[in-house]
């Protein structure tokens, strides 16, 4: 259903005690931010059940492009809705689009990056921090979640609020906040975005460039405006829209990984009637050539190639990793003088082969095993009494 610019429109919110039980007579506090301003709802929002709310935001309240709606109670988690108006979506703006992307053949020459790919990867790591262990998703597409009995505090979010974790802050710093209930694990929330939505330092909002997980100290990306404290209320949010080009405004939120891009982009109203441009991508990257930034890695052919002399032979190795020697190759019985072959075959010609010695010649003659082959020859200090060779 499309929302439009500057018309009244009644929004509907979830509102979720720190407990995880819905908030059904806290009335929330809901406030409005559009174009760098916020304020305070005209109207009071109106319990319906279970903890769904609504409220009737006036048309002022939603003449911007892009609405955010943030509601909050003491003892409750903060949720937050965004609306973007009709008039971003324009078919002008979406003409750049084109749902059915597989069925691309070619690239336009140099206008197409592709960037952080590598062949073989598995997307499952670069999503799951374990990837053996899928995430359990239901019918509905909403996540189990493990209760651990021994922990208190912990409540479910609203789809809508991507909200991570949220409590009252320990302390806080000029660049820092001291978060309460949160992660062990060291850098769980870097690239979240924190919200102080409650006491000390209220509507400042930084993203988490460091995490430590045995203080539950967060470092965000510049200093806080006002620091905050031990009153401040805070929501540790997760960035988990899909974002297409920046220039055309498009934002595709709850993309979930082995979706169709089709069904997702469609869903949101981008028809191939709308979208008919969209020319620049094609699924199936390794098939394309050296253009568009793009070089097709070499094969395991080439570099075998380049390794080994014959890539026929392959490289015997052991199950440890070793090098097996082939023992039984032939000894030639003519090498370079002092090298391993000239050594083997001095040893080979004393183990195995005749010895000559001719005193006239001052000559000792080291023969192979065919009893013919000289393999080395020495010459003697003395025809009549050699000591040594010279």
């Amino acid at each position: 259903m499309p929302i439009y610019k500057n018309q009244p429109l009644k929004a509907a919110f979830q509102s979720l005690q720190l407990s995880g039980e819905p908030n059904t007579t806290t009335v929330p506090a809901v406030s409005v931010y559009h174009e760098s301003v916020v304020q305070v709802a005209a109207s009071p929002p109106q319990h319906r059940a279970d903890g769904l709310w609504d409220i009737e935001l006036t048309a002022a309240e939603m003449n911007a492009d892009l609405v955010v709606l943030v509601a909050t109670a003491p003892g409750c988690i903060p949720a937050q809705r965004e609306f973007y108006t009709e008039s971003v979506w324009t078919a002008d703006r979406a003409a750049n689009l084109d749902a059915t992307i597989s069925s691309r053949s070619t690239f336009a020459g140099g206008s197409v990056t592709v960037g952080g790919y590598a062949a073989g990867l598995d997307p499952a790591t670069q999503v799951l921090r374990f990837p053996a262990q899928r995430l359990n998703t239901n019918s509905d597409g909403s996540v189990s979640v493990y209760l651990n009995g021994d922990k208190n505090g912990y409540g479910l979010k609203s789809t809508e609020s991507g909200i991570v974790q949220a409590s009252i802050a320990q302390a806080g710093s000029a660049t820092t906040i001291t978060l309460n209930g949160g992660d062990s694990r060291d850098g769980i929330y870097v690239g979240n975005r924190i919200e102080i939505f409650g006491g000390t330092g209220f509507g400042q909002s930084r993203v988490i460039t460091n995490y430590t997980g045995s203080t539950q100290t967060a470092t965000v990306d510049r200093p806080w405006i006002v620091p905050p404290d031990s009153t401040s209320s805070y929501a540790v949010k997760a960035d988990s829209a899909a974002r297409l080009s920046s220039s055309l405004g498009v934002v595709i939120s709850g993309h979930e990984a082995g979706t169709d891009l089709t069904s997702a982009l469609q869903s949101a109203g981008y028809t191939p009637t709308r979208a008919a441009k969209l020319d620049l991508l094609d699924t199936a990257i390794s098939t394309r050539l050296g253009t568009a930034s793009f070089v097709a890695p070499p094969s395991a052919t080439a570099i075998a190639q380049a390794i080994l002399v014959d890539p026929a032979n392959r490289l015997a190795t052991s199950p440890e990793g070793c090098v097996s020697l082939d023992l039984d190759q032939p000894i030639p019985t003519s090498n370079p003088l002092q090298s391993v072959g000239d050594a083997l075959n001095a040893a080979r010609a004393q183990g195995f082969g005749a010895w000559s010695l001719d005193l006239n010649a001052r000559s000792l003659r080291m023969f192979a095993a065919d009893g013919t082959t000289v393999v080395r020859e020495f010459t003697l200090n003395s025809s009549t009494n050699p000591t040594t060779r010279v």
